[in-house]
């Protein structure tokens, strides 16, 4: 081993166990406890996002859906018997290692197993954008990062596709598809947009800064260097077109997101089916799409596993019985709504799951909101 390669080990292994102490003073905390019971409820479209996190250089409850990930992956191997189950957990590892500390994405861009598909990162990250009311905001979306060829495929992951909706002057620029829906009535939308990007040294930096500002990790000399000017809408997607040689919307489908205000979570799901699943053709107006759903496991049975699976981490960590009895009073509620919504029309359902949608994120953020229930009962 040379003595660079040595240094570059030292170095990466400093950083994981850096990332190892963040994890475990989160994990023990009263606000992995209340921001996980947000994420869980979010994820079974009862509630929208309260928490708006400061992402900065910590976890946050989002990314640590991914152990879960890995528990069903052992849970359901025999659902994937085409895929290396070992190398899908170690990228759902580095992938959370990397969200926690992006100074990591240089040594596992370079680690990326080329034209295999289960050797990827994926990142959450923060979008800018305008909100409704004029301020500056942000949007959650994914990112899946692997390469493909000899370069990298660094593909977005948006359920609610923010760029096409209310698009920039680029996005206006690129003739980015004007049409939201692929299929109107059932909310079908293009969620992937590819950038091809070339394996080299520079782009590896390049793509590193642009996820960097995406976790808002940046310093003080990072945001001087790399930020200038006012809010730059859509950044740090900008950064990714800047270095791509090639970027286009791909041919995959899926269900918009439009229930609740959740892209964190739906986004990060979305990704991981998208990553998992098996694709299988849908003809729309006579275009050829893919679809990708996981074999022999239900949307709903799919939630359930994963709140269940939650629910044990929770209590792992302390969780009071009052957090874990609202969490199964949640599950109860996901999967009795989701059986009445099979008696409901289908030209109705759209607007039916809108109506309710409003109802529960009421009704259960007040539940979330009350710090009694939430309390953990002792820091292990």
């Amino acid at each position: 081993m040379s003595i660079y390669d040595l240094f570059r080990e030292r170095k990466q292994a400093k950083l994981v166990r850096l990332v190892m102490r963040k994890r475990q003073r989160y994990l023990n905390s009263e606000e992995y406890v209340k921001n996980m019971c947000s994420t869980i409820i979010q994820n079974l479209n009862l509630m929208g996002n309260p928490i708006q996190e400061k992402m900065k250089k910590v976890p946050n409850a989002v990314i640590e859906l991914m152990p879960i990930y890995q528990q069903m992956l052992d849970l359901h191997s025999d659902k994937f018997p085409d895929r290396n189950i070992p190398l899908l957990k170690e990228s759902f590892q580095k992938s959370l290692y990397s969200s926690v500390e992006t100074k990591l994405l240089p040594f596992y861009l370079n680690d990326l197993k080329e034209d295999h598909p289960d050797s990827f990162l994926l990142l959450p990250i923060n979008v800018c954008m305008k909100l409704q009311n004029g301020e500056d905001g942000y949007h959650g979306m994914d990112v899946i990062i692997r390469k493909v060829r000899g370069d990298f495929e660094v593909a977005t992951y948006d359920k609610a596709q923010i760029r096409i909706i209310s698009p920039d002057s680029q996005s206006i620029q690129k003739k980015l598809r004007a049409a939201v829906y692929i299929d109107d009535q059932k909310k079908q939308i293009t969620p992937i947009y590819i950038y091809k990007i070339k394996n080299s040294p520079q782009k590896v930096k390049a793509i590193t800064q642009a996820l960097r500002i995406g976790r808002l990790h940046l310093n003080w000399f990072e945001r001087n260097e790399l930020i200038k000017g006012p809010f730059e809408e859509y950044r740090p997607l900008h950064l990714f077109s800047r270095c791509a040689k090639k970027e286009y919307y791909s041919n995959d489908l899926a269900t918009s997101q439009y229930v609740q205000d959740n892209c964190m979570v739906n986004n990060l799901n979305g990704a991981m089916k998208y990553i998992l699943g098996v694709k299988k053709q849908v003809k729309i107006k006579n275009q050829i799409f893919y679809k990708s759903s996981i074999p022999n496991l239900s949307n709903g049975d799919f939630k359930k596993e994963l709140t269940q699976l939650a629910i044990v981490h929770l209590k792992n960590s302390g969780a009071s019985s009052k957090t874990l009895k609202i969490l199964q009073q949640a599950l109860v509620t996901y999967l009795d709504e989701k059986g009445k919504r099979t008696e409901v029309p289908q030209q109705e359902k759209i607007s039916y799951k809108l109506k309710k949608g409003k109802e529960t994120h009421h009704a259960w953020l007040q539940k979330t909101l009350r710090s009694q229930d939430l309390k953990i009962k002792q820091s292990r």
